[in-house]
Order: C-alpha cells, then structure tokens, then sequence
C-alpha cells in the first residue's frame, strides 16, 4: 500500500471530518435525530441488538473505527491492490493509525473547546 506521510494527514483529517459530521454537526441532525429515535424505542423495549447499536453509533470512539476501515478499504481498492495477507495486514494497521489519529484530534478539539 502506497501511503506517504502526507496521504496518511489528509486521511486522518478526513477520516476525523466524517466522524465529526455524522456524530455531533447540526446539517446531519434530522437524519441522525430519526435514527436514535427508532434504536431507543427498540432499546427501551428490551431488543438488545437496537441497544447495542445505539452505543455503537453514539460513541465516538467506536464509530471513528468503523469509518477509518471504511476509508482504508476504499483506498486499497482503488489502488487495486492484491487480496493477500500482507494487504489484509496493512489495511488493519493503517485503520487503526486512523482512528488513534481522529481519536487524538477529537481530544484536541475538546481541549481547545471553550464552553459558554
């Protein structure tokens, strides 16, 4: 897998940026409102799947995962790299960089922060 330090920065930004708007930023709010709404009722009903995935998509941490996988998938593909243990290793590796990266600027923004 090609990956030079520059192409892992803007993958990291990017990957923090999906994050960022599917989780807290206000233009995918309705979307997310009716998803939340539909897994709490399951999970106050007792459906211990719609409860896990309620904590699966509200938890930043967990979500910052599966998008970074999801970025890093996509780049090998369009790489075409081969589907061999070497790539599936590499492709694990770099994904969770990712998410250390996003998680690392996720703490950085609620550092800098600045409540009213």
């Amino acid at each position: 897998m090609l990956m030079t330090p520059l192409l892992f920065v803007l993958l990291a930004l990017a990957t923090y940026r999906v994050v960022r708007l599917g989780l807290y930023d206000r233009i995918t709010e309705r979307p997310r409102d009716a998803i939340y709404a539909w897994l709490t009722v399951g999970a106050v009903k007792g459906n211990k799947v719609k409860a896990w995935l309620l904590d699966l998509l509200t938890c930043q941490w967990c979500v910052g995962i599966w998008v970074s996988f999801a970025v890093i998938i996509g780049l090998a593909t369009y790489q075409r790299l081969p589907f061999d243990w070497r790539t599936v290793i590499q492709v694990f590796v770099v994904a969770l960089a990712l998410a250390a990266a996003q998680s690392l600027l996720h703490l950085i923004e609620d550092a800098l922060s600045v409540e009213d």
